[in-house]
């Protein structure tokens, strides 16, 4: 590695790291690729150079490792990093010295895309899974989801936590389906949505700390008004009161949509041209179509 003056004492990856910090950005993947390719610079790393793996980046940056996987695999397609597998010669490497931004920004839009259509089949396939468990959920079942909110209730004031048990709770009620498929359909949806609850962390502490304004304010859902929307659901569901599924839902997946419209600097109109949010109602039974 090419290092910088005053960098001498500490080990590449140190100096690496230390130029990195927690994310206040709703614009995840952008922010954590410019951070990266700040870093790149600054040190005059050149290719061949290594990074530190993904669990020390996504410790610096205060993110999840899945959003440090997009933002590097976003790094790869433009061409300024090179993501080597395998336990010999493993690991994240600087391809050229030279950064496409132009390119850098055009993949960024191309995985927000991809999350839109993720955000569009959760609604479908969720919402599939809510109306299902009302209909054949045992009473374990459904107890074993009440013990997700419980969690929740125990983990308040832990924003991580507190997403970690709202994805249980998610993956709970895609369980009381009885149907294994739709469960690992559900689990795999939102396994790809984790980037995008990091946007939500993110925009959880820009709130706590009063910044949110200085990149556009996000919607804001609070571990008291998840904790109600989840009990509101599981109450839905015990009772088979199929119309306040369907508004629940709604309530709960609007927020993290307007919340990805605001990271991505879109608006709803123009994210929901590609997955028509009135074709998405007239499969969910959402009542109200898109704004026109």
């Amino acid at each position: 590695m090419t290092g910088t003056a005053g960098t001498s004492h500490m080990s590449d990856q140190e100096a690496q790291l230390s130029l990195l910090h927690p994310v206040e950005s709703t614009r995840i993947f952008e922010t954590v690729g410019e951070q990266l390719i700040s870093m790149i610079e600054r040190l005059g790393l050149s290719a061949g150079d290594r990074l530190p793996n993904i669990a020390e980046l996504a410790h610096a940056l205060d993110v999840s490792k899945p959003t440090v996987r997009e933002a590097l695999r976003i790094l790869e397609r433009s061409g300024v990093v090179r993501v080597q597998r395998g336990r010999l010669g493993g690991g994240v490497y600087v391809s050229q010295d030279t950064v496409p931004m132009s390119i850098v920004a055009a993949e960024v839009f191309e995985v927000e895309d991809h999350i839109l259509h993720l955000l569009a089949a959760r609604r479908m396939v969720e919402g599939l899974a809510s109306h299902l468990a009302a209909a054949i959920a045992s009473a374990e079942a459904l107890d074993a989801v009440e013990r997700t909110i419980e969690l929740s209730k125990r983990h308040h004031a832990e924003p991580a936590m507190l997403v970690r048990t709202d994805g249980m709770f998610h993956r709970a009620i895609a369980r009381a389906t009885q149907n294994e498929v739709l469960e690992k359909t559900v689990a795999g949806i939102l396994r790809q949505l984790m980037p995008l609850r990091d946007v939500w962390g993110s925009a959880a502490r820009l709130s706590q700390t009063g910044k949110d304004q200085a990149v556009g304010a996000a919607p804001s859902l609070t571990a008291d008004a998840i904790i109600s929307l989840h009990e509101r659901h599981l109450a839905a569901v015990r009772e088979g009161d199929s119309a306040m599924i369907t508004e629940i839902l709604d309530e709960h997946f609007s927020w993290l949509e307007e919340l990805f419209a605001t990271a991505s600097g879109r608006g709803m109109d123009e994210l929901f041209e590609l997955a028509p949010r009135e074709l998405i109602g007239s499969l969910t039974g959402r009542r109200t179509g898109r704004p026109k």
